[in-house]
């Protein structure tokens, strides 16, 4: 019935989870997404440099694929315009395919209001900062037992991140030494994939999300 389907990646199992999300969007972005140099590790020390990442505004229409280590991976598209869009689907959450606004079932009801907020393509450009300053700070925390030098403890700092408040993943953790340390790998948007909405050049369109040939969206609904 779903052989027609434009590309295996857009098969709802392939977006189970934060990792196959990511793997999914690069994978049917193709060619046009185009690495930019090797991938970036940070952690306490190089807290600012990531600040400095994230908040630095493109030439380029940018996609940055962030992976905190051993916990979550997502996406972040930087339009040149401004844009911000965030792209992630969560093991034992949510979907990939969900948090882009695919009507699926089964997710969890502390994620929804998360994508709300945060979530199905929409521009965050105007709390974008803040999302970079808490990715910051938990760094500045150094390990999952560790603080900010405010004192907030890094399990608190997570839980203001747009993922999946209290993770059992986060609290197995807590009160370890265990480092936190986040990767960044740099990815400029070389032509719109086929299907994006128009828009995608002004930044009104996640670059990672038109990725996903929204107008096919619709097919998970009955998956």
């Amino acid at each position: 019935m779903y052989t027609n389907l434009p590309h295996p990646m857009l098969k709802k199992s392939a977006w189970s989870n934060c990792g196959a999300s990511c793997q999914a969007i690069i994978e049917l972005a193709g060619a046009n997404f185009a690495q930019v140099g090797a991938a970036a590790d940070y952690d306490a020390a190089t807290a600012g440099a990531l600040y400095t990442l994230l908040t630095n505004a493109p030439a380029i229409y940018t996609v940055l694929d962030v992976a905190i280590y051993d916990i979550h991976e997502f996406m972040i598209d930087l339009a040149p315009g401004g844009g911000r869009f965030l792209v992630n689907g969560y093991q034992g959450g949510y979907s990939g395919l969900w948090w882009c606004g695919a009507s699926l079932n089964g997710a969890n009801a502390a994620a929804r209001p998360l994508a709300e907020a945060w979530g199905k393509g929409q521009d965050i450009q105007q709390k974008y900062q803040t999302l970079a300053q808490r990715l910051r700070n938990l760094l500045w925390c150094g390990t999952w037992g560790g603080h900010t030098p405010g004192g907030t403890t890094a399990a608190a700092v997570w839980n203001t991140l747009p993922f999946l408040p209290d993770d059992t993943r986060v609290t197995h953790w807590v009160n370890t030494d265990q480092p936190i340390r986040i990767k960044v790998t740099r990815f400029q948007v070389a032509a719109p994939p086929l299907g994006v909405p128009m828009g995608y050049a002004t930044g009104s369109v996640s670059a990672a999300l038109a990725a996903t040939e929204a107008n096919a969206l619709n097919v998970f609904a009955v998956w």
